[in-house]
């Protein structure tokens, strides 16, 4: 049962892809309880898989409304708006009804290699880099204000590189697994 965000980082072999897969079976597993599973992967290794799973599962119609993959930074900054439109939108529900009459389903965002799309943050390219300032914000707020509102984040990324990127809300956000 998923009620806090999480962050695996290490090296190249430690392992992060292994629990990221064993993340997402779990997740599969009990996809009853969950509404929406995002999954962002910047190689398209996980987001492959996922796809091909889909293709052959005997729910593949369910499975496509709920399960969303994407690849690329424009991506996952389309996913980050929508979500952010859909925490706005639970949030007055919330407000206007009180905790114990919502039943907003959980929301799952996983986010594989965020070395990789925040490298855009060091690029020399003026658009490259405003565009990964950006999506960095809206990770940022996600971390920060989401988890009441049953949307939850699974990052990954490789330790010497994240630690660079990786911002102090982040850290505070995330548990470290």
């Amino acid at each position: 049962d998923l009620n806090i965000h999480i962050k695996l980082i290490g090296a190249s072999g430690f392992g992060k892809s292994v629990n990221f897969a064993t993340f997402l079976r779990n997740f599969l597993n009990s996809f009853s309880d969950i509404d929406t599973l995002f999954i962002h992967d910047y190689k398209g290794i996980e987001s492959s898989r996922m796809e091909k799973f889909i293709e052959q599962s005997e729910q593949k119609e369910e499975l496509e409304k709920r399960i969303i993959t994407s690849t690329t930074i424009d991506e996952l900054e389309d996913i980050l708006v929508k979500l952010k439109v859909v925490y706005e939108y639970r949030r007055v529900v919330i407000s206007e009804n009180n905790w114990l009459n919502y039943k907003g389903g959980k929301i799952i965002v996983m986010i594989d290699e965020y070395n990789i799309g925040m490298s855009a943050l060091e690029s020399k390219n003026k658009f490259e880099r405003k565009k990964a300032e950006q999506v960095e914000r809206m990770i940022k707020d996600f971390s920060m204000l989401y988890r009441a509102m049953n949307m939850y984040l699974i990052i990954v990324g490789q330790s010497n590189q994240v630690q660079d990127n990786w911002s102090s809300t982040l850290n505070k956000q995330t548990s470290i697994g």
